[in-house]
């Protein structure tokens, strides 16, 4: 998938197939790193300052979005 992240003002945007989906900056440490990994992650190895419930969140909009595919 062809995308790009870009630093907005109060956060990022994570821009993919026609979306742009802004994120506040103190998720921006888990959405680069959603944005960055090519291999399979864990919710929980995400780094950043999110708790656990804020990373769920984070990963099924991102799900939902079509950006993610849960695996195994």
């Amino acid at each position: 998938m062809i995308a790009d992240l870009e630093h907005v003002e109060g956060g990022v945007a994570l821009v993919f197939e026609g979306k742009s989906i802004r994120f506040p900056g103190h998720a921006a440490a888990e959405v680069e790193a959603c944005f960055e990994h090519e291999e399979p992650t864990r919710v929980s190895d995400l780094p950043g300052d999110l708790d656990l419930e804020g990373r769920l969140v984070l990963v099924r909009r991102l799900v939902r979005e079509g950006f993610l595919r849960v695996s195994g």
